[in-house]
């Protein structure tokens, strides 16, 4: 809702104003002038529901919180004969809960089954927070509802009177509810013939009976042999879940009564694996699933032959260690076998199972044999051929096997090392040369499907041959275990010295680098495993004069690490590198040799030009105070340095002073201290101020700051520091200036001062206070001295730096003028010989007037008017907010005969509102009933409320004059304060609600419609009834439209409103005239605001050379080639055209060299990918890969080449929708990006490949 603006002038409001006013200040949230009386949006159970629980609570949901009202009852009443079956106190806490706007309602007794009720409330029982009270419901239709029928059965299994029930089966009851077993009830099995009884079950015995919802099953402890029985059930074995109700139970003889037959058919079952099944994992169980419930008969075996008739395992059938009987089916009337053999089957071997006749049979009074397998062929299964491995490194016969080089296998899917199993390599005389765990982390890595092993020592020139025991690995996918290799010939090769002396390159940072960190470490790497050599040196020296800065061994471990097998080394010089300096490195041939049988050496750089580089200039000073040289610097100033980026401190850094005399430290300060060193900065530039703890007396002084003890936040540089005693020194001089009051507090002149504000003084350097001074406050109309402060009295003053805080014992009069005097050198600076501040001696240099505390500006109605509307609240506009106090009542009283209406607390929330609007102030009291037409008057008790800024009480009325006035009855019809969207309103939204804002409080009126009509044609557009509430909502005097869609965008409506649509709260209501014209309330909407597509552009931003490909439908291309394997900084592009079938993205052979261990990881991070059509007939399918914002491993490529498609398909992954999307490719530790995009008018899809 608008925000009511206009100016709080009294003598011109109406009703329309005020009550506009104050819901303006307070929401609408609290304003009683704008509440209406709850009323109940649900009624749980529904209004004529039937099937109601009857031990259920019942729930009105109203359309506001509520409370419950003492002397104000519930009724439950019976609907045949109006009989009171229950009456509740509604506040009654232990019966009747009231959360929110929920009220539940807890009756005593549990209601009658298939029974008639209804609910009366009486008017007032709940009211909400404006004391508008709930209207009650006193007829026998608006809350009534039947209750359940009970719990009853709907059919038997066997039916009442089946001839045929098979004698082993289950006996079913099925309810009309779900139900729950009863302890201490039983069902009873009776023999026809002679009422014997066969056998008792008690109900809650969950061996024999199940409960599943509203079904319940028996399951006898034994078959009924042929014959007739009939059931008995106790009444209340079970409950209804809904209803509550007890089933009423079987007495007779007749109700459940049927013929069992006796059960001669053989048993059944279905095999898994399934006859002829192949792949079969060789650990998973054989698993026979019977149609009937079985028992494994001893002396009958099962038995497990290879395909050639060799004989694996015989089992008997009741070896329950390896023989398992599972109940299964609905309700456990099957049974499933489950064979476990003693050890797991043999890979990719054909097998046949055979089962003894007679080995299971079922629970029959005469058992019925299975009648078993005696062939080779019902049962017949071929196990998994097993993880199988694609390629070997070294391949088979290789003959140039590097010495040092790993070994691995790749696999046809992803695996897992196993645990007892092992590797091992044997030499061609047989010699085991050494065995390694499968699962030996350190000397075996599992990346996906490639397995790669680190033998502890190199394989020396010779043949070689490997063995690897079987299940040493198992497929992810397939679950199968590797066959493994048990002879000398599938993994035999030979080994070659390694001759080729490793070669560096990456050095970190770059040869003729600039810009570098004095800190950073130096890297490179050798390209394969290497270790540093005894006796050799890494030499650092500085380009200008060749001077050696460092000379590291090689084999210092503290300073050189080698690691990994790249050979990375890493150099940490022992000292950080001077800022703004050339260097270059030389390194000793055989430095570092590999691991070869005869190692080669690194030959190493004796140059100055191979590795050479500059490091970073640091943070740079623009200027400082005092400047280099000064001297007249005063004895009592800061310190300031500036510089030309914003600047962080460095702990363990410090900032020294020393006496230029004596070359003494006077003070050393940490240049983190923030308590004494102060970094302000802003863009660009940074300001960092060194407050010493004491004066620098009259003398000259320099000052020495560490290398690095700023560094610079732009640049990540540091401060070169200052190690001289002449780049920064200066002279002091005496401070003879007297510290001089810059600001007063309050301001000279100032008024409405809340008497209770301390009084400060802002001096222009730091003071402390002297002994035996006084600040001194009088009176400005008499100049009496009201109180006399020793300004070192810490009780009453408070000295911080350069600001003075004065707080006088008691709080000053309201509405009263002051001035300040100090004595002269009350305070004085710091400086070596302190300074006194002059002080003032006169009334008009600090002087102000306090607030005149809360006082009543004016009343709403006026006192003495006489046509005050009966439904308006009254109000009190006031100089200054106030804070209503408990305990302090606000009176209203009929003027006739001084009688009482109405005594409201003056901190009711509910009927008292507070606030401020249009710069008044307003304290509005809403009385719980219309003020009929009368005279009356107000009283309000001194101090029931006090001012917030004067901190003073209310004087409050009391007589019968001072506020009286005259009410009328309300006559006038609601009018339109502000609609949203505005007439004529161009930018509407279309999803927004419509507004209307009434001048009063309303109600809607049934029958009656707001229509919204297109201004194009005048058709409507709905048509909503002004009653409903799911689409009109009625607070106060805000109706809010919601329509059932939006309107369209870009397009001109108008709305009307039937006349009596809404109507006032008077007494005799006054109805809204409505809105009839095409013009009154009209406005456009706004055009759609989501912008046109543009293609974005593509293309690459690496660093390589970039390579452009299109491949037409169908097609296939490469991102680089066999012998430039795909890399970061290399830069391809490849652009799929869309057409009838998608496109092939082959990848090479990833990382550099012979190395696979690292490989290139596509991943989508925050865009769609799926697949294209195959022709314009087809479904587009979504790859299983889409996400949305997370990064997901799409496609990883270790070696040869890979297509990028989606999972199940032979359609290539593309990338879906719009705009810049990102893949990241991962290769040999770096980055590089894959920008997706796709043209929605070409239908291009474009992967760039960039650094």
């Amino acid at each position: 809702m608008k925000s009511n603006t206009r100016k709080a002038t009294t003598n011109k409001w109406q009703r329309s104003a005020l009550a506009l006013a104050v819901a303006s200040a307070l929401g609408l949230g609290t304003n009683a002038a704008f509440a209406v009386a709850p009323v109940v949006n649900t009624y749980s159970p529904a209004d004529n529901a039937t099937g109601a629980g009857t031990t259920y609570s019942l729930q009105l949901t109203f359309d506001q919180n509520v409370t419950a009202i003492t002397g104000k009852n519930i009724v439950i009443k019976k609907s045949a004969d109006d009989s009171v079956v229950e009456t509740i106190a509604a506040d009654n806490t232990s019966r009747v809960s009231v959360s929110g706007g929920k009220a539940t309602i807890s009756h005593a007794a549990t209601l009658g089954l298939s029974t008639g009720y209804y609910v009366q409330i009486d008017a007032g029982a709940f009211r909400n927070a404006s004391v508008e009270d709930y209207a009650g419901i006193a007829d026998a239709t608006t809350w009534n509802f039947t209750t359940v029928a009970g719990a009853t059965v709907t059919s038997y299994t066997p039916a009442n009177g089946a001839t045929n029930f098979p004698e082993n089966d289950k006996l079913f009851l099925y309810f009309s509810e779900a139900m729950t077993a009863a302890a201490g009830k039983n069902l009873t099995i009776y023999k026809a013939s002679d009422n014997s009884v066969v056998e008792t079950v008690a109900a809650n015995d969950t061996t024999k009976v199940t409960v599943s919802g509203s079904t319940v099953y028996v399951k006898p402890a034994a078959a009924l042999a042929a014959g007739g029985y009939y059931v008995q059930i106790d009444a209340g074995a079970f409950t209804g879940n809904t209803s509550s109700a007890s089933y009423a139970g079987i007495a007779d003889t007749t109700t459940w009564a049927f013929t069992s037959i006796a059960d001669t058919t053989a048993p059944t079952t279905t095999l898994s694996p399934a006859d002829n099944a192949s792949g079969v994992t060789p650990s998973a169980n054989l698993v026979l699933s019977f149609n009937e419930v079985v028992a494994a008969v001893a002396g009958k075996n099962i038995t497990i032959y290879k395909s050639d008739g060799t004989l694996v395992e015989t089992i008997a059938a009741n070896n329950t260690g390896k023989v398992t009987l599972t109940p299964a089916g609905f309700s456990g009337n099957s049974t499933d076998v489950t064979i476990n053999p003693t050890a797991d089957l043999a890979f990719n071997t054909a097998y046949y199972v055979q089962i003894d006749s007679g080995a299971f049979v079922d629970t029959a009074t005469t058992p019925n044999a299975y009648a078993g397998i005696a062939d080779a062929t019902t049962w017949n299964f071929t196990t998994a051929a097993g993880a199988t491995p694609t390629s070997f490194s070294p391949a088979n016969g290789a003959a140039n096997f590097v010495e040092n080089a790993n070994l691995s296998l790749t696999f046809g899917e992803n695996v897992t090392a196993v645990t007892g199993k092992n590797i091992r390599v044997y030499n061609s005389s047989n010699t085991l040369i050494e065995t390694i765990a499968a699962n030996d982390t350190t000397k075996v890595m599992v990346s996906s499907g490639t397995v790669t092993v680190n033998p502890a020592a190199n394989l020396p020139a010779g043949s070689y041959y490997v063995q690897i025991d079987a299940g040493a690995f198992t497929g992810n996918t397939s679950g199968a275990g590797y066959a493994g290799i048990a002879d000398t010939m599938t993994w035999a090769f030979t080994s070659v010295a390694d001759t080729t002396v490793p070669a560096a390159y990456g050095f970190t940072p770059t040869d003729n680098a600039a810009g570098i960190s004095p800190t950073a470490n130096l890297s490179f790497s050798l390209g394969e495993p290497v270790t540093a050599v005894a006796g050799k040196n890494i030499v650092i020296k500085k380009s200008s004069d060749n001077s050696v800065v460092e000379s590291i061994a090689a084999n210092d471990t503290a300073k050189v690490t080698v690691s990994g097998s790249k050979g990375a080394i890493t150099i940490n010089p022992t000292t950080d590198l001077a800022f703004g300096t050339g260097y270059y490195v030389q390194i000793d041939s055989g430095a570092f040799v590999d691991t070869a049988t005869a190692p080669n050496a690194y030959a190493g750089i004796a140059d100055a030009t191979t590795w050479n580089f500059t490091t970073a200039a640091g943070a740079t000073i623009t200027g400082s105070t005092p400047t280099n040289g000064a001297i007249n610097f005063s004895e009592t100033a800061n310190l300031v340095l500036n510089f030309g980026e914003g600047v962080t401190a460095v702990t363990g850094k410090n900032i020294k002073i020393y006496k230029a005399s004596d070359n003494s430290v006077v003070e050393t300060i940490a240049a983190g201290d923030t308590s004494k060193v102060t970094i302000s900065s802003s863009k660009g530039s940074a300001s960092v101020t060194i407050n010493p703890a004491a004066n620098l007396p009259v003398g000259s002084y320099y000052v020495q700051i560490d290398a690095g003890a700023f560094t610079g936040n732009t640049s990540s540089a540091g401060y070169a520091g200052i190690a001289d005693t002449t780049t920064w020194a200066f002279t002091t001089v005496a401070d003879t200036a007297a510290p001089t009051a810059s600001s007063y507090v309050p301001a000279d002149n100032a008024t409405a001062i809340a008497p209770g504000a301390d009084l400060k003084l802002y001096f222009n350097e730091a003071v402390t206070a002297v002994a035996g001074k006084n600040v001194k406050i009088y009176k400005a109309s008499d100049n009496a001295l009201v109180e006399s402060i020793a300004a070192n009295d810490t009780a009453k003053v408070t000295v911080s730096g350069s600001k003075v805080t004065i707080n006088p014992a008691a709080d000053l009069a309201l509405s009263t003028g002051y001035y300040m005097q100090i004595d002269s050198g009350a305070f004085v600076d710091t400086a070596s010989t302190p300074n006194p501040y002059a002080g003032i001696a006169d009334a008009t240099t600090w002087n102000f007037t306090t607030a005149a505390g809360a006082t009543v500006t004016s009343y709403y109605p006026a006192n003495g008017a006489t046509n005050f509307p009966e439904t308006a609240g009254l109000v009190l506009w006031l100089s200054e907010n106030v804070t209503p106090v408990a305990g302090k009542t606000i009176r209203i009283y009929k003027s006739s005969d001084n009688s009482l209406v109405e005594s409201i607390a003056a901190n009711d929330t509910a009927k008292i509102g507070i606030g401020s609007l249009s710069g008044a102030y307003y304290l509005a009291i809403w009385p719980s009933a219309t003020l009929a037409p009368g005279g009356y008057y107000v009283q309000i008790d001194a101090g029931a409320a006090v001012g917030a800024v004067s901190g003073a009480s209310y004087a409050g009325i009391a007589d019968a004059t001072t506020w009286a006035f005259t009410t009328v009855a309300d006559t006038t019809a609601p009018t339109v304060y502000s609609l949203t969207p505005s007439n004529s309103a161009t930018s509407a939204q279309p999803g927004a609600n419509l507004v209307v804002v009434f001048s009063e409080k309303v109600t809607a009126v049934a029958g009656k419609n707001v229509t919204i009509k297109k201004v194009s044609d005048g058709s409507a557009v709905e048509t909503i009834a002004a009653d409903d509430t799911s689409k009109v909502t009625v607070f106060g005097g805000t109706v809010t439209i919601n329509p059932a869609a939006d309107l369209a965008y870009s397009t001109d409506y108008y709305v009307t409103i039937d006349a009596g649509a809404f109507v006032d709260k008077a007494t005799t209501p006054n109805p809204y005239a409505g809105i009839s014209s095409a013009i009154a309330w009209k406005f456009t909407t706004q055009a759609d605001p989501t912008p046109a597509y543009t293609p974005p552009s593509s293309g690459s931003s690496s660093s390589g050379t970039p390579t452009t490909t299109t491949v037409a439908p169908g097609g296939t291309s490469t991102i680089g080639n066999t012998s430039t394997p795909v890399e970061a900084g290399e830069g391809s592009t490849l652009t799929v055209t869309d057409g009838t079938s998608g496109a092939t993205i082959n990848l090479p052979t990833p990382s550099t060299g012979s190395d696979t261990s690292k490989p290139v990881t596509f991943k989508i991070g925050g865009m769609d990918m799926g697949v294209k059509p195959l022709d314009s007939g087809s479904v587009v399918k979504t790859a299983t890969v889409k996400v949305n914002g997370a990064d997901t491993t799409v496609l990883t490529v270790t070696a040869g080449k890979a297509e990028m498609k989606a999972s199940g398909t032979n359609q290539p992954l593309m990338a879906l929708g719009s705009g810049d999307n990102a893949v990241v490719v991962s290769s040999s530790g770096a980055d590089a990006k894959v920008t997706a995009s796709v043209d929605k008018t070409t239908g291009v899809t474009s992967l760039t490949l960039a650094a």
